[in-house]
């Protein structure tokens, strides 16, 4: 943008109008400033130009930079009939990362921050400290900026490392803390899981209203497709936002689910822990549908295996989605619909054309239904038993379930994570007959384990993702202390060799996890492989202290082994998150964002009270309210009906309200017995298209000022 700039006068600058400028945008400024100026405060320089009103330019002055929607160092004079009113520029300062950090999105892939400035959709993994749980949020602002201070390099003692500046909130123990004040050996919270590189989905039709009609279940196809097409289902490609739920639920289905559609019964059913189905009924949710309540209820089970008769009785879980549309299209991208133990089925094809990042998604929300957690061997707490998955089929149909899980190990060889498919079958009994186990298990190597468990990792499975997490810190911290081991092992013989005495050797080579008895060994015996020190905690000693004071979030402690200045004074980067606990993840690490807490004007009452009539009309022509009005929500029968059910909430779980906002409301916004039957059709119709406008009666927006103070601490903090 600066390249478009051009001079007017001694140390002035110009950007002629573009669409949307009333004015053009005028800097005052000599070359080596112009060049440090800030693009985002030329962007808000240009957006003031477009103000109604806007007299000669929107001016820049040297010392300008980004601000809340005004630029500070910005001027700009309004005609005073038709002008708007507009604060001088709320300032703030923003603490960046370089722009190499790569942000953990919610579906599991990375984006270098820098790359975002061209493109800001989609959700962010994020942290919720109150509740010590994951959870995802929009961005609201990106910001960047060239960088006038020292960069600072963080590296932690499992090797994740992070550039920023030093102003630059980092979570720690004490909470979120500048980097700059950060010291070595220190605490540091990691999200230890990475993802994988975000690749755009192909423009590919996965499902079509033909694949639709051809489906051998009885139902209402001609409903069915006009269903998914209100939902923006049909035609399904690749590249739909909608997609990444769909393989999840996909996933799920085909491990902890069944799928029944027949003439008198159509239902999906998924199994799960309680918390868990949550997210999955969330996930449903996002596609249009209505799930059921979770239900809960006694099971007593009687198995009987080769090892003999195993009884066992539990809780289970489970609910039901019943429409017709959500069960066809389930079925339609792979789902088994039916006995699946007694039928053939196997991975879709279209799920290995997909990228990297979406076939993730497939296997992690499979492995959280299906794979073993992640646990170390009795007697043996340092390694780790080998993460298994099963499919169990009749005898006819054994050979389709070990297709399906060499399907699923050529998926996981995308990753570069090898696994093996075991020979023989184990037989089982059960009411039905015979069925027969097939295994397919994931090498147990170190690095396999890191691919699995930071590439892939569990979906809808809170407890093994949380494990998958302290596995990759675990492994990791594991593998630099082996490797610590590895080299003095090999210094102790080649200073003996050189003439150096065991107790120099001994003196220089010491340390927290090399003792003398260890230097010893190599010295006088033969040695095979370093093995890991004795004062190396077991994982499940690890996994309480790595964890404490953050449930099963998925953070983790590790600690800080070293900071060091960079003298990189390239563009710098930062986010503002529209979430409460304003934190994402780079680089593993739980980072703060610029935060917007509070919008205030320093106009005085005298200067605002003569525009107030303008003011005010201005609110409604921004905001819809009144009899009549009509806001720009657009939403399904069914979506009003979830509306109508569960009140507040809805708002809440689609993004346009917060878990605090509930708190403050009667009922936390939601009565029970809600029965939208009984709403009449003209009901609906009137309602549609009022929700999300102010309403009518005594539904009101105020402008406020501030008239007398009475805790001066508290009107401090608000500025």
């Amino acid at each position: 943008m600066i390249d478009e700039l051009k001079p007017i006068a001694p140390s002035v600058f110009e950007l002629a109008k573009k669409e949307g400028m009333n004015v053009p945008l005028r800097i005052y400024a000599n070359e080596k400033i112009l060049s440090m100026i800030e693009e985002g405060a030329l962007k808000q320089g240009m957006n003031v130009a477009s103000l109604p009103g806007i007299v000669k330019a929107s001016i820049l002055l040297p010392d300008t930079h980004y601000g809340y929607g005004f630029p500070i160092g910005g001027v700009a004079a309004f005609d005073l009939e038709k002008g708007v009113v507009s604060p001088g520029g709320v300032g703030f300062d923003i603490n960046c990362l370089s722009g190499d950090a790569k942000v953990l999105s919610e579906h599991g892939y990375f984006k270098r921050i820098q790359d975002f400035e061209q493109h800001l959709k989609g959700k962010l993994r994020c942290m919720e400290f109150s509740e010590k749980e994951e959870t995802n949020a929009e961005i609201l602002f990106f910001m960047k900026k060239r960088s006038k201070d020292r960069i600072l390099r963080i590296k932690t003692s499992s090797g994740e490392e992070i550039t920023c500046t030093p102003d630059h909130p980092l979570l720690t123990s004490k909470g979120m803390d500048p980097a700059g004040n950060l010291k070595q050996g220190q605490k540091i919270a990691l999200y230890p899981f990475k993802g994988n590189k975000y690749e755009r989905p192909p423009d590919r039709t996965i499902i079509d209203v033909e694949q639709i009609n051809s489906i051998n279940l009885p139902a209402d196809k001609k409903a069915i497709i006009k269903e998914l097409e209100k939902r923006d289902l049909l035609p399904l490609k690749a590249d739909s936002p909608k997609v990444p739920y769909l393989i999840k639920l996909l996933a799920f289905n085909s491990g902890d689910g069944t799928l029944v559609f027949t003439k008198k019964t159509h239902v999906a059913w998924f199994y799960g822990k309680k918390n868990d189905l949550e997210l999955i009924r969330k996930d449903v949710k996002k596609l249009g549908f209505r799930p059921s309540r979770v239900y809960s209820r006694i099971r007593n089970h009687s198995i009987d295996t080769k090892y003999g008769n195993v009884k066992f009785t539990v809780t289970e879980h489970s609910f039901k989605v019943t429409a017709r549309s959500f069960l066809i299209l389930l079925h339609a991208i792979g789902a088994p619909a039916g006995n699946k133990a007694n039928q053939d089925f196997s991975i879709p094809f279209w799920l290995h054309t997909i990228p990297l990042w979406q076939k993730r998604l497939f296997l992690a929300s499979l492995f959280g239904a299906e794979l073993s957690s992640p646990k170390t061997i009795s007697g043996h707490e340092f390694n780790f038993y080998m993460p298994a998955i099963s499919v169990n089929k009749t005898l006819k149909f054994l050979d389709s379930g070990r297709k399906f899980l060499q399907d699923v190990s050529k998926m996981l060889a995308d990753f570069g994570i090898s696994s093996t498919l075991l020979d023989k079958a184990d037989e089982h009994v059960t009411k039905k007959g015979f069925t027969y186990r097939s295994r397919l298990l994931i090498n147990g190597t170190p690095e396999n384990l890191l691919a699995l468990f930071e590439r892939v990792g569990f979906e809808y499975n809170t407890e093994k993702k949380f494990l998958a997490n302290a596995a990759i810190l675990y492994l990791r911290l594991k593998m630099g202390v082996l490797d610590e081991r590895a080299q003095a092992n090999e210094r102790a013989i080649a200073m003996y060799a050189s003439g150096n005495t065991p107790k120099q050797i001994y003196t220089e080579l010491e340390s927290r996890t090399v003792n003398k008895r260890f230097l010893q060994r190599s010295l006088w015996e033969q040695r095979g492989s370093v093995r890991i020190c004795s004062s190396f905690h077991g994982f499940e000693e690890f996994v309480k202290q790595a964890s404490e004071g953050l449930g099963k979030s998925g953070m983790m402690w590790d600690s800080i082994a070293s900071i060091d200045e960079s003298e990189d004074n390239d563009f710098v980067y930062d986010f503002t998150m529209n979430h409460k606990d304003h934190n994402f993840i780079a680089n593993s690490f739980v980072v703060s964002n610029c935060g917007v807490r509070l919008l205030s004007t320093d106009l005085p009452f005298e200067e605002l009270k003569p525009k107030l009539r303008e003011v005010t009309a201005r609110l409604f022509e921004s905001v819809p309210a009144g009899v009549g009005s009509k806001s720009k929500l657009r939403l399904s029968d069914q979506e009003l009906e979830d509306v109508l059910v569960n009140g507040a909430k809805w708002a809440v779980e689609n993004g346009y309200g917060t878990k605090e906002d509930l708190e403050h409301m009667e009922e936390n916004g939601c009565i029970e017995g809600a029965v939208p039957e009984k709403c009449s059709e003209r009901a609906f119709k009137r309602g549609k298209p009022q929700l999300g406008t102010l309403g009518s009666g005594n539904h009101f927006l105020e402008i406020q000022r501030v008239e007398k103070i009475f805790d001066e601490r508290i009107a401090e903090a608000f500025g």
